[in-house]
């Protein structure tokens, strides 16, 4: 008699928690760390209602004294569910902290997730690149393996909501739904441990196939990325903000520049005297690595910089030669190299950048698509004189780069649903 008692106990006892477990998870909320270093981070939680500040706690290490955190709030015009931007400054270097989303009654948590700072002392940074995320095509086992990587940042490089569904000209209403719903489906956003992530957007962020300066909405979608993927804290010297969604992030390993390729950016004309980046970002530009002469330049952008021979796809060389003319001046007088990172193509590749462009060979990274409009035979149709390696299958790109003797060395590995699909190395 004793034991029945204890199995029905037990069953009860089974049913309540795996009760329990499916009411927490329908609570979770989206939690997105963007801009990061030693001591300070900015953490984006989206909600479905009102998220008062009072309900957000940031806690430290034991017996430790807790970081200083902020609370700003956006709301959701359409919604009525709000956008919290929670900056935390100082942090203590390898220290780890988690920030809690408590309940309305404020007695228990509904979410509990834990974060750090992003040392900038290692020799070795690892990072892994993504692009290219229509939400209808989601891939539950591609972002298991993009969770399970343990980077030390995450690089989003555009196309990362493509608000331009079903409209294909997105109204407010559209921008601020795709926003939303790409947010609350990916995995990414749930996962316990949060990962530094930098942003960058291109065309379907901004609401329309190609779009650019002349969209009337630009201004508009740029802040509702700037809502959902954070900015740089004033605080945070490592960073510097430009025109636009531009900024660069300084490290051991150089300085990152990602590029806003839409804000500024004309419908290419037959004069190709067309503005890409923009006088005042490529300004901004010029004076930071004049004022950085050694660093090591990588140069992110949504958009391919090279490869003219493919006259259906977009491209910095070959839509604006005369503003990427000056771009290259500017970097075959600076004292170091460039490599550069993109995506939107539908197909990761390593493609080697000849010597006549900037003075060096180099290469550019892309990395492309995680699940979209993705076909085997996307490479035969988008030839690549310059290309080392690709792949058309869908995909992220994890990126390991090593000081060593003085040398940058670096190391990519194209990694697909179920098996990786390339892997090349080469010093930089």
């Amino acid at each position: 008699m004793m034991n029945l008692n204890l199995k029905r106990w037990g069953l009860w006892v089974g049913c309540f928690l795996i009760f329990a477990s499916k009411s927490r998870a329908s609570l979770r909320l989206p939690i997105l760390q963007t801009y990061t270093d030693t001591s300070s981070t900015r953490i984006v939680i989206v909600a479905p209602d009102a998220l008062v500040a009072s309900r957000i706690k940031v806690t430290g290490p034991f017996l430790h004294s807790p970081p200083t955190w902020t609370v700003v709030r956006y709301k959701n015009p359409y919604t009525g569910g709000e956008i919290a931007h929670v900056d935390v400054t100082e942090m203590k270097e390898g220290h780890r902290y988690h920030i809690r989303v408590l309940s309305p009654d404020l007695r228990s948590s509904i979410e509990r997730r834990e974060f750090t700072g992003l040392s900038l002392n290692a020799k070795r940074l690892k990072l892994t690149l993504a692009s290219c995320m229509y939400d209808k095509f989601y891939r539950s086992k591609l972002w298991k393996r993009f969770n399970a990587e343990s980077p030390d940042a995450i690089l989003f490089l555009g196309d990362n909501v493509y608000a331009n569904k079903p409209l294909k000209v997105a109204d407010e209403r559209q921008l601020w739904m795709r926003y939303t719903q790409t947010r609350e489906k990916f995995s990414f956003f749930y996962e316990h441990k949060l990962v530094p992530s930098f942003s960058t957007w291109d065309d379907h962020d901004v609401g329309v196939n190609n779009g650019g300066r002349d969209f009337p909405l630009i201004g508009k979608a740029r802040r509702i990325f700037e809502i959902f993927y954070g900015s740089p804290l004033a605080e945070q010297s490592s960073f510097s903000k430009g025109p636009g969604l531009a900024y660069a992030w300084k490290t051991p390993h150089g300085i990152w520049f990602m590029f806003d390729n839409r804000s500024f950016r004309d419908d290419p004309s037959p004069s190709s005297l067309g503005a890409y980046l923009g006088r005042a970002q490529l300004k901004w530009f010029a004076d930071l690595i004049r004022q950085n002469p050694k660093a090591h330049l990588f140069l992110g952008g949504g958009s391919k910089f090279f490869e003219q021979e493919l006259a259906h796809q977009e491209g910095y060389e070959k839509d604006y030669p005369a503003e990427f003319s000056e771009f290259l001046y500017l970097l075959r007088r600076h004292d170091a190299r460039a490599t550069f990172l993109s995506g939107d193509r539908h197909y990761s590749e390593i493609s080697e950048v000849v010597s006549r462009y900037t003075g060096y060979p180099t290469f550019e990274i892309t990395s492309s698509a995680m699940h979209s409009y993705t076909v085997p035979f996307m490479l035969g149709l988008n030839k690549n004189k310059s290309r080392i390696t690709a792949t058309a299958a869908e995909n992220f790109v994890v990126l390991d780069l090593l000081k060593k003797n003085g040398r940058l060395e670096a190391s990519a590995l194209s990694r697909g649903e179920k098996k990786d699909l390339f892997s090349w190395k080469s010093a930089l």
